[in-house]
């Protein structure tokens, strides 16, 4: 169905499942650029417990990785604009909300930006978790079984 076909109640909630969904890609960048950082920069369980739960801002977490040299140039080039997106996201929400009403732009327009946003946030998850698989491959990990689990438990918490 047309989304201008939407009943408001329908529309709003379009608007907010897209709100939710960047915050999402931007926690799980966040968390997966922690568990490489932490598993590389630690050599103990109790360091890189209390180097995981240090708490830092997807720009500093993007520096940090930097300064690691783990990613090559485009990753990082990837990494940087995924927080401009984010403070852009973060800092401005209420501006995008209010400037849309303002200059009559159409609900469905911000929804699609905010789609973009999130889009772009899990490409650079995306090549983040590329690295965590490296990373779990050369530590003779399958991760195959870890899937498994998680899509085992994210279908039993959605039928709950």
């Amino acid at each position: 169905m047309n989304f201008y076909e939407q009943s408001i109640e329908m529309k709003r909630t379009l608007l907010e499942a897209s709100i939710g969904r960047v915050t999402i890609a931007a926690n799980g960048l966040e968390s997966s650029l922690k568990l490489v950082i932490s598993i590389l920069t630690t050599d103990n369980d109790e360091s890189f417990e209390k180097e995981y739960n240090k708490i830092r801002t997807l720009g500093v977490l993007i520096q940090r990785a930097v300064d690691l040299d783990i990613f090559d140039n485009l990753t990082n080039a990837m990494l940087r604009r995924a927080c401009k997106i984010r403070n852009e996201f973060t800092h401005a929400l209420s501006e995008k909300y209010t400037n849309s009403i303002n200059s009559q732009g159409s609900m469905y327009d911000l929804i699609q930006e905010f789609v973009t946003f999130r889009e772009e946030l899990n490409q650079a998850a995306h090549a983040v978790n590329q690295k965590l698989n490296e990373m779990a491959s050369n530590g003779g990990v399958n991760l195959d079984d870890v899937k498994t689990r998680a899509k085992k438990a994210l279908q039993a918490w959605e039928n709950a």
